[in-house]
């Protein structure tokens, strides 16, 4: 059945085996099927109900979202089974590395992007290679194959179709509800880790804030600000990346040229976010200050 709902999420069949029932997340509905005749001939649609009373998102972001969930749209993808949702659930990341070694990026940990609001945190991905949401304009249209959301004219005019080149904002309208939506990805969640009105825990939280603001520590020369990290671009475009020691032979390229660092990840929503650094390969925060730090070019 081609046209059940957007992004569908669940499947019931009667206990009779006669009928249907599919929940399309994204069309916010719930489609009945008289399936008592499969595979003689199409199913007939008995009736649609909708899951919500009110929607809750703005129009352009609950397109920008259903966008977000497409694989079935060719602009997203050619084989119709990949979209943004798919490393990207509920706009958190899929906790997994992947070996980007193809595209030039080399191993690479996924980046949660709820709580980073699109382009609010500074640059993204860790070699800070895009500046605009709708940059990612050039993953659909290179590894997943799709078609692209730009017209091939416009993408073509100027260095829209450079990486840092001229704005893609304001180009296409569902490329840029695709932007609203990542925009809309606020708030990081409160960790499960949190233990507030437990002495012992409260005193160890405020002496590890002080080691992390000491000048001897070194933690917040790059994890600075309200979003504990200085990403984001000088002029020129030059984005803020550091060596920390934790460059290896999977490091990857950046634009087709040598990656000298890596953006400075927020530390905000640590908690869901391992494993840790660019190329995951510290499993728990210890590591990221020991094992993974040996020369304590990432902190003292």
């Amino acid at each position: 059945i081609r046209d059940v709902g957007k992004a569908t999420q669940g499947l019931a069949l009667s206990a009779d085996g006669q009928r249907l029932f599919v929940h399309g997340f994204m069309s916010r509905s719930v489609r009945a099927y008289d399936v008592s005749r499969l595979g003689q001939g199409n199913p007939s649609l008995l009736a649609e109900g909708t899951t919500i009373e009110s929607e809750a998102l703005s129009g352009e972001v609950l397109r920008g979202k259903q966008i977000f969930y497409a694989a079935v749209d060719p602009r997203m993808s050619k084989s119709s089974y990949l979209a943004c949702a798919s490393c990207h659930l509920d706009g958190e990341g899929d906790n997994l590395v992947w070996d980007f070694s193809g595209r030039g990026e080399g191993l690479r940990n996924t980046i949660p992007l709820r709580g980073r609001a699109g382009v609010t945190s500074g640059a993204l991905h860790w070699s800070g290679n895009f500046d605009e949401v709708q940059d990612f304009e050039h993953d659909i249209r290179g590894p997943q194959q799709g078609t692209g959301f730009l017209a091939d004219s416009i993408f073509n005019t100027g260095t829209v179709n450079t990486p840092l080149g001229d704005p893609k904002a304001s180009l296409s309208e569902d490329l840029d509800a695709l932007a609203a939506y990542v925009d809309s990805l606020s708030g990081w969640g409160t960790s499960p880790y949190r233990r507030n009105g437990d002495t012992a825990w409260e005193a160890a939280r405020g002496h590890g804030k002080q080691l992390f603001e000491s000048s001897e520590t070194g933690c917040r020369s790059c994890h600075s600000g309200e979003q504990f990290s200085d990403s984001g671009f000088d002029p020129g475009k030059l984005p803020r990346l550091h060596d920390v020691g934790t460059l290896s032979a999977g490091r990857g390229s950046r634009l087709g040229q040598a990656l000298l660092g890596i953006d400075t990840p927020t530390l905000r929503g640590l908690w869901k976010s391992a494993p840790y650094l660019h190329d995951g390969s510290a499993t728990t925060l210890r590591q990221v200050l020991t094992s993974r730090n040996p020369s304590d070019r990432h902190g003292v």
